[in-house]
């Protein structure tokens, strides 16, 4: 069993989790070289190779691009549990908690860090936490470069522990948290590791944050900072995202980079080679034989001037020959059309095969191959966010006091349905900056989201406008939806503008003059009938009042 006050046993336990993580952190150090400097092939002794040469970096290209598809905030709604008015405003509300707490933690931003974390770290981080002071819970993303974590033996191979790791100086540490540090006792052999290095030439020490199902504590060298304490989650307040696998036994994630390392490194030969051709090309070498009474600086000087050069009887003068480069270029493109299938996208992905004449069933059909690799990613991403999203409603529930009001402000993308409040059996449409007030009766237990990564596939913006306002025209969606749909911000606005339109006599004649002719037909119908006869009519009361007088024939 842990103990969680003795320091000395902590940190020897931290220094096996580094050492036994060094290789993975050195990979990620990496990975992000290849990112930035391309790859290359060992330079053999004496020779002389441009590391720094981005000019041909694909991997940065493909990088960029699967940071790109993935940055996107997710839809993120939470399905009610029943039909009733009330059951539908509990799933409105916890919806809102939801999105209330990732605008507060800056999820959007979030998200883009986090895919840049997936795509060149293997790995992307969070760490979800109550405020006790502004009574709110956050969202804090944690750089897996510092992060260390051990897997259960079981066959679930979910995170026992975790640790955040710094380097920090002795000066910050009493500075922040009030304590001097008085040794390192980590050895020097776990601080090889690439980013837990010396800073700035000044005196100082690891700090570690270690997270378990139950506790947390934290500490600075040799003392600590936070005392052991129940952070009252039921598990672990740490989610990982490994948007990439290649059944490591550690849980540790694979990186994007990797198969197209070597593709990269022999593209960057070849161009090398090719490169070397065509400055020899433009420098030829020049042989002679025969030369009258000329020097070698002289032949030198003539070629560079255009001169001529004498020779004797029988002498020669001639141009060194290379092959042309079409071998070199033909092999480049080869390896450009591998690096693209090892990438996972396809070349309209790239901008390439598209057109303004391509239509949109055609160009989705170009994107099959990038689609379908983000969809694998998005596998990792949406669990990542649902798990995220329990955890936040389950410390509402946890932290919250009896009778204890929360407020939350934010903004919904999408709207919700929910019966109006004076009439059940109709429906009211909510969009938009909300600001409730809730108490933790609201959640119940109940911590289910629904998240949708966004589609990457283009549409044909117009295309797709036609065939929502035909639906709208068929009945077959209602115009909020439809409104919705067309990306129009504010569906509920729009249908109170085109309401107040309708009554305007400038804006909508036709509709007015059909309103005019049908309050004509109304007031018609409303009076008696014309006789038939021809006879000249009474009015009514008069003919109320004349009796008939008949007589028997005799």
């Amino acid at each position: 069993m842990t103990n969680y006050t003795d320091l000395t046993k902590l940190n020897k336990e931290l220094e096996d989790v580094i050492v036994n993580n060094t290789d993975y952190h050195t990979s990620m150090d990496q990975s992000r070289n290849f990112y930035l400097y391309s790859a290359f092939y060992p330079s053999k002794t004496g020779q002389r190779r441009n590391n720094t040469d981005l000019a041909n970096n694909l991997l940065r290209v493909y990088a960029d691009k699967n940071i790109h598809f993935t940055s996107a905030f997710p839809t993120i709604k939470v399905p009610t549990t029943g039909a009733t008015p009330e059951q539908r405003q509990a799933a409105s509300v916890r919806e809102k908690i939801i999105l209330g707490v990732w605008r507060k933690s800056g999820g959007r931003n979030l998200q883009r860090t986090w895919a840049g974390d997936g795509t060149l770290f293997s790995a992307a981080v969070a760490e979800i936490g109550f405020d006790l002071e502004s009574r709110c819970a956050f969202v804090r993303r944690y750089d897996p470069r510092y992060c260390y974590w051990q897997i259960s033996n079981g066959n679930d191979k979910r995170v026992v522990a975790f640790w955040a790791v710094y380097p920090i100086t002795k000066d910050e540490a009493m500075e922040r948290y009030g304590v001097t540090p008085t040794t390192q006792p980590i050895s020097t052999s776990a601080l090889t590791d690439t980013f837990l290095k010396q800073v700035d030439g000044k005196d100082w020490y690891l700090m570690a944050i270690r997270w378990d199902d139950k506790i947390r504590t934290a500490w600075v060298g040799d003392k600590l900072i936070e005392e052991p304490h129940q952070h009252m989650m039921g598990g672990i307040p740490i989610d990982l995202c490994i948007p990439f696998e290649d059944g490591d036994a550690k849980g540790r994630g694979a990186f994007y980079l990797n198969p197209m390392v070597n593709t990269q490194a022999n593209l960057n030969l070849t161009l090398q080679r090719r490169d070397n051709i065509v400055s020899r090309m433009s420098s030829p070498v020049i042989w002679g034989r025969g030369i009258i009474s000329k020097q070698l600086d002289d032949v030198k000087n003539g070629m560079k001037n255009g001169g001529f050069i004498g020779l004797k009887q029988g002498g020669e003068l001639g141009l060194l020959q290379l092959n042309d480069v079409k071998l070199l270029n033909e092999h480049a493109q080869d390896l450009r059309e591998d690096m693209m299938r090892q990438s996972g996208f396809s070349a309209a992905a790239m901008g390439e095969l598209a057109g303004a004449n391509t239509s949109g069933d055609a160009l989705g059909m170009y994107f099959t191959p990038t689609q379908r690799h983000i969809e694998n990613q998005n596998v990792a991403w949406v669990s990542f966010y649902e798990a995220i999203n329990a955890k936040i409603l389950r410390l509402y529930e946890r932290f919250g006091k009896t009778g204890e009001q929360f407020s939350l402000a934010g903004y919904s993308t999408k709207g919700t349905l929910l019966p109006m409040a004076d009439n059940a059996d109709k429906m009211s449409y909510q969009r938009g900056g909300f600001d409730i007030v809730f108490d933790k009766t609201v959640i119940g237990g109940n911590y289910n989201s629904t998240v949708m990564m966004n589609s990457i596939t283009p549409k044909n913006e117009l295309e797709d406008r036609r065939l929502w306002v035909e639906a709208m025209s068929q009945k077959v969606i209602s115009r909020t939806t439809g409104y919705e749909n067309m990306g129009i911000e504010s569906p509920e606005d729009e249908l109170a503008l085109l309401t107040q339109e309708q009554s305007e006599p400038v804006l909508n004649p036709q509709g007015m003059q059909q309103l005019a002719q049908g309050a004509q037909s109304a007031q018609q119908a409303m009076q008696p009938p014309a006789p038939t006869d021809g006879a000249a009519s009474l009015p009514q009361p008069v003919a109320s009042e004349i009796q008939p007088n008949v007589q028997p024939v005799q």
